[in-house]
């Protein structure tokens, strides 16, 4: 499946430029899709890639390259999503 998350839709010059599409659930598959999205200055979300990576929750190599924010994030939720934000404070040395 190959996304354009750069893409106006319809052209409208008022829409944002990013856009996160909500996660694809295939009926036989009982797992469920939940994704992260780290927002921040980049040594922090490098910071907290690697960190997760030590953890054994997710390879470093399986985030998306951060993309810097210039414009309006827009992320459609599925029917039935939630949201939930944490957010932290980290000291990078």
């Amino acid at each position: 499946m190959n996304y354009d998350f750069f893409s106006r839709p319809n052209g409208r010059d008022h829409s944002p430029l990013l856009q996160i599409p909500s996660a694809f659930r295939h009926p036989a598959d009982s797992r469920y899709g939940i994704k992260h999205v780290l927002i921040g200055q980049p040594i922090a979300i490098d910071h907290t890639i690697y960190r997760l990576k030590r953890l054994g929750y997710a390879d470093a190599h399986d985030w998306a390259p951060p993309l810097p924010i210039g414009e309006p994030l827009l992320i459609t939720p599925a029917p039935g999503d939630a949201i939930s934000v944490l957010t932290r404070y980290l000291r990078i040395e």
